[in-house]
């Protein structure tokens, strides 16, 4: 049997047992060393996307998908009236040559916020693509940057990416990036399609909030490239209760799940991992009115300084 038959099976088994997220994401923790099948499937693949659901005292995988093919639809219904969002889902799609399309997820409605977390290693990401407004970014040179390059420190585009170089004559912030950009959901996003210059691995996560403040949807946004942790450790913004806080990892070497596990009180809402990168996306409903303080992963981490981390509120409705 071939590798995308195994997979195949293995979701439609998870299907079969009832692999439904319904989860409060003020309460949701991730285990550290207890995915035992999600590590078998690490064996099975060289580069993966998926979304996991706990069933008994397990985290299996709801999704899974081989180099340069999307994950199934992962989503979060979210009923606590103290909140506007009512529900959060998420694709993922990972390739190796940066070129990919990605289908907006199949639950998302006309009004949803869209969010698109762009990521990639050793090539450039665009600064601009039509259609999407910049949310925040973290662009790094090297391990040893101390704070992220912005979008905005931009000197000279062409052709909506930064041409800008160092001393040394390389271009900058190219070593990992990440870039995030928004956009209100129409009947007429139903796939996205990317041609990235180069041909460097890159991969891409795509959300969609239901019950944000569209008119007015990025909150406070933090940004970190030398948190001196084998950790990811997310730097603080403030929130109000009922916002939505999305932490973006993006790591430049390959670390399984376990690895780099949600912050406490965090939900893991996608994952990807290739041969030499790595990166997740965790989200959480805010409780109070307050700074979330810096928020570290838990598990065996990995080498310091390789990650760059953004913390994004979406204000809700």
């Amino acid at each position: 049997m071939n590798l995308r038959n195994i997979l195949r099976l293995c979701a439609i088994g998870c299907a079969l047992t009832a692999c439904k997220a319904n989860h409060n994401l003020h309460n949701s923790n991730m285990p550290v060393y207890e995915a035992a099948q999600w590590q078998h499937f690490n064996k099975l693949t060289r580069a993966h996307t998926g979304s996991i659901q706990k069933q008994g005292d397990l985290y299996l995988p709801q999704s899974e998908s081989v180099r340069g093919y999307e994950a199934f639809e992962s989503c979060t219904d979210y009923t606590d009236k103290t909140t506007s969002i009512s529900q959060i889902c998420s694709k993922t799609i990972y390739s190796d040559k940066g070129k990919f399309a990605i289908n907006t997820p199949k639950k998302a409605k006309n009004g949803d916020l869209l969010l698109l977390f762009l990521s990639r290693t050793d090539n450039p990401l665009p600064h601009r693509i039509n259609g999407w407004d910049l949310a925040a970014s973290c662009l790094k040179s090297n391990n040893s940057q101390q704070h992220c390059r912005q979008v905005q420190d931009c000197e000279t585009l062409h052709d909506d990416y930064c041409v800008d170089t160092d001393n040394n004559g390389s271009k900058k912030g190219e070593d990992l990036a990440t870039v995030v950009f928004y956009k209100t959901f129409d009947e007429n996003d139903t796939q996205f399609n990317f041609d990235l210059k180069g041909s460097k691995p890159a991969w891409a996560v795509l959300v969609s909030v239901r019950g944000a403040n569209n008119t007015d949807p990025i909150g406070s946004i933090a940004t970190e490239a030398s948190d001196d942790s084998n950790d990811s450790v997310f730097p603080s913004v403030n929130a109000n209760a009922g916002d939505l806080l999305l932490l973006s990892m993006a790591f430049d070497d390959t670390a399984d799940i376990n690895a780099f596990a949600a912050p406490h009180g965090f939900q893991t809402i996608a994952w990807v991992a290739g041969n030499d990168e790595a990166g997740s996306i965790y989200a959480q409903i805010r409780e109070t009115n307050s700074e979330s303080g810096t928020l570290k992963t838990r598990g065996k981490g990995a080498l310091k300084n390789k990650d760059a981390l953004i913390s994004i509120v979406i204000n809700a409705h």
